[in-house]
């Protein structure tokens, strides 16, 4: 359990892309299914939450089963070898957004958690996918507790925490 106590960036054997993110649901591989899971319980440790909320064997056949799209946000590995080599790219972050059931089975895209590493933090990652994450889950809801970050970000872009609305939809 070494990834326990550290905090590692992963290195992803991916070629870079340009959306600096990959998605990943159920029926991705299991190995960033984990990378999702490893940095859902540094986030656990950090904020000190009783459980992970994220496992990489969440299943649709289980009957607590939410659906989910998670994201693992990329960096480039700069650390090439030779200036031909491939880049390949760093896992610096996950968020995870899960379908929530509202009035009659109408639904709504949730933001459930987000983790950055410590050292890619303040860097405008988040900010860099949020026109993206608006466009293709809507007006989604922003679940709490906030860290002190997500509070501040919150308030940067001025989003109103009125679940009501997105019962509504």
């Amino acid at each position: 359990m070494y990834w326990y106590s550290s905090i590692y960036v992963p290195v992803l054997n991916i070629p870079w892309n340009d959306e600096h993110r990959v998605l990943v649901n159920y029926k991705s591989n299991m190995k960033y299914k984990v990378i999702v899971e490893k940095m859902a319980y540094h986030l656990k440790r950090e904020q000190h939450y009783d459980f992970a909320t994220y496992t990489a064997n969440e299943d649709p056949s289980d009957e607590s089963y939410s659906e989910y799209e998670a994201y693992i946000f990329l960096e480039n590995d700069l650390n090439l070898k030779e200036i031909n080599d491939p880049t390949k790219s760093l896992g610096i972050g996950a968020c995870c957004f899960r379908k929530r059931i509202g009035v009659n089975d109408k639904y709504f895209w949730s933001l459930a958690w987000i983790w950055m590493h410590p050292y890619y933090r303040h860097r405008g990652t988040l900010t860099k996918h949020w026109e993206y994450f608006t466009k293709k889950y809507n007006d989604f809801y922003i679940e709490p507790p906030y860290s002190l970050e997500m509070e501040k970000y919150i308030e940067k872009i001025k989003w109103e925490e009125k679940l009501e609305k997105y019962f509504a939809n």
